[in-house]
């Protein structure tokens, strides 16, 4: 999925839903970082309060990043070309004690098996707020067509991501879950994508995939101009060491997560 970044309007959409769960915490971090196929205007995060120094750094392809340089002049970058560049701990130096990264963890292969990278992403004492689409998702086309649950099993639903997060160690994982909405008016948009969402169409051959856009396409004349996404944000300061038997504390997954019946909808572009 390197080279199909998800839609920006969805991808800025959840970095300000991120940006705003951290205004909860009483914690005022020397340097933040932002990972993301599309930033953020670095005022979105002084307009609410998030003053500290700030590092972006913008996934995608070379003239997509020039393009956001441009319009970003003062922003502090370090530029990444793929997911693949982010396994390196050398791109997130100097460590940030506070990063978001929104739905960045969606263009690895295994969502699960990533999170094992991401104590590389934040200081020592930092915190790490970070989303990932989670299953659930596109129920408008599964419950119309539901040969569509085939490309569907890349998504980890919030218990699952709550569990590996405990497995790794990290401190105090906080996750809760938000429905979003998007609306499209035109067809080729909407194909676009849900060929990101769903990064098994790439995949198949050029015939294949005008048989799947052909399905899609009758849903759209039938009316479709809704679809919606779950989406799980998750919280976590950095990994704990392990300790002994005897010092360890149990505190119930249910504790640690929160599916909240929150839901937001907008309008994909034409």
């Amino acid at each position: 999925m390197e080279s199909h970044f998800l839609p920006a309007p969805l991808v800025q959409h959840v970095a300000r839903s991120l940006i705003e769960r951290a205004l909860n915490l009483k914690f005022s971090p020397s340097l933040m970082r932002e990972l993301s196929s599309a930033p953020l205007p670095a005022s979105d995060f002084r307009a609410i309060g998030l003053t500290a120094p700030l590092i972006q750094t913008a996934l995608g392809a070379a003239s997509e990043r020039s393009v956001w340089q441009r319009l970003n002049p003062f922003a502090r970058t370090a530029l990444a070309l793929a997911w693949a560049d982010l396994l390196e701990p050398s791109a997130h130096r100097p460590a940030a004690a506070m990063v978001f990264a929104p739905l960045v963890l969606d263009g690895a292969p295994d969502v699960l098996a990533a999170l094992q990278h991401i104590p590389h992403w934040f200081a020592a004492d930092g915190v790490l707020f970070f989303a990932i689409l989670g299953a659930g998702g596109l129920p408008e086309l599964v419950n119309q067509q539901v040969e569509w649950l085939e490309l569907l099993g890349h998504w980890p639903n919030i218990m699952d991501a709550g569990a590996r997060l405990q497995e790794l160690r990290f401190g105090l994982p906080v996750l809760d879950v938000e429905t979003v909405d998007l609306t499209y008016a035109d067809f080729d948009v909407l194909w676009a994508d849900v060929k990101c969402f769903l990064p098994k169409l790439n995949d198949f051959s050029p015939n294949e995939q005008l048989e799947w856009r052909a399905k899609l396409h009758q849903l759209f004349e039938q009316g479709l101009r809704d679809i919606s996404l779950q989406v799980i944000y998750a919280q976590v300061w950095q990994v704990q060491a392990p300790r002994h038997a005897s010092d360890v504390q149990t505190i119930s997954l249910e504790s640690l997560t929160a599916q909240l019946p929150h839901k937001k909808t907008f309008a994909a572009k034409d």
